[in-house]
């Protein structure tokens, strides 16, 4: 984050790419590999937390697109679980309102939701992967200016 904040996007780029190798799993990894790639130009256009993009857009190159909420940690179970299990244990989660339990799990609360509003979040994984797996575009070539000549020896 910090050659970001530098404007050293090539630098946060690499930095960015050698550690998402080691840990794929890593947010910040990828959310700096996509915002130092848009503002190389080798995409249009990215999705990052908020909190990437104000640190790295102080020079305001970049433009809010859309946002979306961030559900993140859905509690899930496997499918074919047994239904009073399941009733069980979101109404566990559904009840926790003790703050020290909360902040030792790093949660502000649980929220009961269905499968259905998830879908957007399944749809933005498989565009997240599309871009992942998408080559950069090249450079861009610069053009030759009108009347120019190449200097003979």
């Amino acid at each position: 984050m910090l050659a970001l904040s530098r404007h050293e996007f090539s630098d946060a780029r690499d930095l960015g790419t050698r550690v998402h190798a080691n840990n794929p799993d890593n947010p910040d990894a990828l959310a700096v590999m996509v915002d130092a790639s848009v503002e190389l130009g080798d995409y249009d256009a990215g999705a990052v937390h908020v909190n990437t993009f104000e640190a790295s857009n102080k020079g305001g190159t970049l433009r809010v697109l859309a946002t979306f909420d961030n559900l993140s940690k859905p509690w899930v179970l496997r499918e074919g679980t047994r239904a009073d299990v399941a009733d069980a244990l979101r109404s566990s989660l559904l009840g926790i309102r003790d703050p020290e339990i909360l902040k030792e799990i790093k949660s502000t609360g649980f929220a009961a939701a269905t499968d259905e509003e998830f879908e957007f979040v399944r749809k933005g994984m498989k565009q997240a992967k599309d871009f992942d797996d998408a080559p950069p575009k090249p450079p861009a070539k610069p053009e030759k200016a009108a009347g120019s000549a190449k200097a003979g020896g």
